[in-house]
């Protein structure tokens, strides 16, 4: 601290003053460089290994940047690595066999009808754990609010009880089942009576895996192969197949006998495709 204090005093006194000596100058140049290795010394052994590390991290991230020959040619070997080592197949595999091993999660019999609680399953089917418990929570059945409960209940059962993270699997089954129906009287008028039912019902949910994202490009080919798998592509008629005449498809009399200009017009040809 006192040899910072003199170069500070010095260097105003030679700043203020009109003619600046020579033997001024180098001292001043001498205890600036001194104050510049101190306080070098001084942060590098109080420095922590932590910030140590991302300094030299950034460091070498500059001097890769210099060189963009090298960056892009280390960046795509870096994707194709990263690539290489995903396997989709694999991870769904062992998805698969840990939904294999889940047991079934039920709510519990509860005052609902099975027919209002089947709207509930038919919604949440096929999806996945949070969007299935954003569904539920705004819904407008009144039960909505204990299949909240049921998936909530599910995902803290797989990251506590199975060691499982619950954006791995989606809701492969949602079964309602009936629970007891009780009988009670209805009155009616006149002396006469009915039979009411208080119905009781359940749901249950079993878990299935859910199909990694992966890469860019394995999501594309998913697409289209969903696409190719739910519809026919159009296949438009050759035109080097020859067009033919064809038999009615129906008719009381034999062909011989159909006179019916819309069979014998050559104008209205059928095309069939060969």
């Amino acid at each position: 601290m006192a040899s910072k204090r003199a170069s500070t005093a010095l260097f105003q006194t030679v700043w203020k003053s009109p003619v600046v000596p020579t033997f001024a100058l180098n001292h001043l140049r001498a205890s600036i460089t001194r104050v510049r290795c101190m306080s070098s010394e001084d942060t590098s052994t109080n420095m922590s290994p932590l910030f140590k590390a991302a300094i030299e991290e950034a460091k070498t991230r500059t001097a890769q940047s210099k060189s963009p020959s090298t960056s892009t040619a280390s960046s795509t070997s870096a994707d194709t690595a990263d690539s290489a080592s995903v396997d989709i197949h694999a991870i769904f595999q062992s998805r698969t066999e840990a939904a294999n091993r889940l047991p079934f999660f039920t709510t519990g019999n509860m005052r609902a009808s099975p027919q209002k609680m089947n709207h509930l399953a038919r919604l949440i089917r096929k999806m996945p754990i949070t969007e299935a418990k954003r569904q539920m929570a705004f819904t407008l059945k009144r039960r909505g609010i204990s299949v909240v409960r049921l998936l909530h209940r599910i995902e803290c059962a797989l990251r506590h009880n199975y060691n499982l993270n619950p954006d791995d699997f989606i809701i492969h089954q949602a079964l309602v089942g009936k629970g007891t129906y009780l009988k009670r009287i209805r009155i009616h008028a006149r002396g006469r009576f009915g039979v009411m039912h208080r119905p009781h019902a359940h749901i249950k949910i079993k878990l299935g895996p859910r199909m990694p994202e992966g890469t860019a490009k394995d999501k594309e080919l998913r697409i289209i192969a969903n696409i190719l798998r739910r519809k026919k592509l159009y296949i438009s008629l050759e035109d080097s197949k020859p067009i033919q005449r064809l038999h009615p498809p129906w008719s009381r009399k034999p062909w011989k006998y159909v006179t019916s200009p819309r069979w014998t017009n050559p104008d209205r040809i059928l095309i069939k495709k060969q």
